[in-house]
């Protein structure tokens, strides 16, 4: 070959090797648009918004590039600037879904960061936006938070119509609900309430679930306290729930709450109390397993001590779902439950006594504040612990107010001090109710024994035993 020609055909074909490579890397390298798709695929939230911001310059008209920026502000939390980028693209495309529900939701997580009171008109414009039910549903919880009760209550009724498929709205209606209520003072709003309550009841639900339903009831007939009407309310929900074991175990509970008389003996009105709350208990037990008893636990307290009420016996307390409980009181050594006069609490030798964890546990519920009693007294509200074992909870109630040494979530050991007892609630004498409450569901005692200790019978005679104690015994816990 000549020279000339071999020195032109190298030429060529270097050029042609080059075009090739060029290529090769032209097409190797990522465009810019896909350079933001690979970063927003893996979560890098700055370089897509650092690669967007120019990009979105050049390109005004790419409506993706706005929601696409708008995400990545809102995963870098600046949610002012995402809220703002979503407005700007619906500033060209006023209509757009998805523009309109970035702004929302921006707006909506800017909510989050900030008080009460500021949170409420960022979560309105949101909602201007686009309605949204997690959106609305934090309003309305942020109405509540600040008292706005009536407007909390709109939306969340709202909330419950417009998006069934979204359960919170239902789940908190009954509670605000029962706060508006105890706001209300005029006999005519009570009843208005106490009404519609029974109409709020869902029958396909749990009563425990619509607690405060009955709570709104019970409270309210007792602010009436119309036995009559109490009845006809209660004759109502009996027909809307037939059979249904937490209305007849309601019904008996607050019918002598409610109507008992202070300081007085009503044995027909304890009679019947009780009978519907054996009724209901006999319905529970027709539909689930009757659990095992819990053995040998730990004593409440140490000392010597009446037994005033056992398991299913004469108070109308200790029978229904509240089946498996006692009340212990103080004694001195020839039965005693206080010096003389017994004109005040300090009389008592109960007043004060300390009381124990019965078994290792976690504290899952402490109420407090609720003044005492002076002797032959009685109020509704009581001081109470409750302390979670796992497979069961114990329940201590008529603490002394000030007197509960625990907190929630606190860890205790058996033999713990938790408190000391008191006369709150309803408890005319000092002394310690005490249940243990099974998880299945945890509103119903199950049955219980505590170690063996000397146990005196009315007589006085003396055996060791484990068994279930009787009205009219004494127990010297050790």
């Amino acid at each position: 070959m000549h020279l000339l020609s071999w020195k032109t055909a190298v030429s060529s074909s270097l050029m042609v090797l080059f075009c090739l490579v060029v290529a090769v890397s032209l097409e190797a390298k990522p465009t810019p648009a896909e350079e933001i798709t690979e970063a927003l695929k893996a979560s890098d939230w700055s370089r897509a918004d650092a690669l967007l911001e120019p990009y979105m310059k050049e390109h005004p008209d790419q409506k993706w590039t706005y929601t696409s920026r708008a995400w990545a502000l809102r995963n870098l939390k600046e949610f002012r600037r995402a809220q703002e980028v979503a407005d700007a693209g619906l500033q060209r495309w006023p209509g757009d879904a998805d523009l309109r529900k970035a702004a929302a939701a921006s707006l909506a997580d800017l909510a989050e960061t900030q008080s009460a009171s500021l949170a409420i008109p960022t979560l309105e414009r949101a909602l201007a936006y686009l309605r949204m039910d997690y959106v609305l549903y934090r309003l309305a919880r942020k109405q509540r938070e600040t008292g706005q009760l009536s407007r909390s209550i709109e939306n969340l009724e709202a909330g419950a119509s417009e998006f069934p498929q979204y359960p919170h709205f239902r789940e908190v209606l009954p509670y605000t609900r029962y706060l508006l209520f105890k706001e209300q003072k005029d006999p005519a709003a009570i009843q208005s309430f106490v009404e519609k309550s029974v109409d709020w009841i869902d029958p396909k639900k749990s009563l425990q679930e619509q607690q405060h339903y009955l709570m709104i009831i019970n409270s309210g007939m007792r602010q009436l306290s119309d036995r009559k009407r109490f009845d006809e309310i209660y004759n109502r929900l009996f027909s809307r729930l037939p059979d249904n074991a937490e209305i007849y175990d309601s019904y008996g509970f607050a019918l002598y709450a409610n109507f008992r008389l202070h300081g007085k003996k009503n044995d027909p009105l304890r009679e019947e109390a009780i009978s519907a709350r054996r009724k209901a208990l006999s319905l529970f037990w027709a539909k689930n397993p009757r659990p095992q008893p819990l053995m040998d636990l730990s004593f409440p307290l140490r000392g010597r001590y009446a037994v005033w009420s056992e398991f299913g016996g004469s108070a109308m307390t200790h029978n229904g779902f509240a089946n498996y409980c006692y009340d212990f009181a103080a004694v001195d050594a020839k039965g005693e439950i206080s010096r003389s006069p017994g004109d005040t609490l300090q009389d008592y030798f109960m007043f004060g006594k300390p009381v124990y964890a019965v078994a290792d546990g976690t504290v899952s519920g402490v109420i407090d504040g609720f003044p005492d009693n002076e002797p032959g007294g009685y109020s509704h509200e009581a001081n109470t612990i409750t302390i979670n074992h796992k497979t069961y909870y114990s329940f201590y109630a008529h603490m002394k107010r000030g007197g509960i040494l625990v907190k929630p979530d606190q860890t205790v050991k058996a033999g713990d001090l938790l408190g000391y007892v008191g006369n709150s609630g309803m408890s005319s004498q000092p002394h310690l109710h005490f249940c243990i409450y099974g998880q299945f569901p945890e509103w119903v005692t199950v049955p219980f024994q505590f170690k063996k200790t000397r146990v005196l019978s009315e007589k006085g005679e003396g055996r060791l035993s484990d068994a279930p104690y009787r009205e009219g015994e004494t127990v010297v816990f050790d």
